[in-house]
């Protein structure tokens, strides 16, 4: 469910660059929004999950760009208009008693910098096999200060 909507909102921000708009984060999160209760939505979520009774959104989409970006979970977008850089999105669903956000962050004409800097997060994620990646340091009883101590030694070695 939340792929699909992950999806419409990645959408809306291409059909924004694409076209050259002048839009608000918040006009962009409205819209997508609106969707959320569509009857088009209501099918395609129906079809993957069953029943959609036990859907529900966590928190309206949020978008952002322009160099300033709130990553807390009460973040909202603002009124502040589309800028063609780094756009972060998210957006939160439920299922059942699970929730989960989902965050995009697009590059556009990104630096070579942020090449780099992506490049080296991606290999970290997939390092050769599940068992070398940052994933499997995720185990039960594990603190995530040190998976992240950890993680960052690693994405270092990589990106000095």
């Amino acid at each position: 469910m939340a792929t699909i909507l992950t999806q419409r909102l990645v959408d809306e921000i291409e059909k924004n660059v694409d076209e050259g708009l002048k839009e608000s984060h918040e006009k962009i999160s409205r819209r997508v929004e609106a969707h959320l209760s569509s009857d088009e939505l209501r099918l395609q979520v129906q079809k993957k999950v069953g029943d959609i009774a036990l859907c529900d959104w966590s928190f309206t989409p949020v978008v952002q760009s322009g160099g300033v970006y709130d990553v807390r979970p009460q973040a909202v977008s603002d009124a502040r208009e589309l800028k063609y850089d780094t756009i972060i999105c998210s957006i939160g669903a439920k299922y059942h008693e699970y929730n989960t956000n989902i965050v995009r962050t697009l590059f556009i004409n990104p630096t070579d910098e942020q090449k780099k800097t992506y490049l080296a997060a991606v290999e970290l994620l997939n390092h050769g096999t599940l068992d070398k990646s940052v994933i499997s340091l995720l185990t039960p009883g594990r603190r995530l200060s040190d998976v992240h101590k950890e993680a960052m030694e690693r994405f270092g070695q990589r990106h000095p």
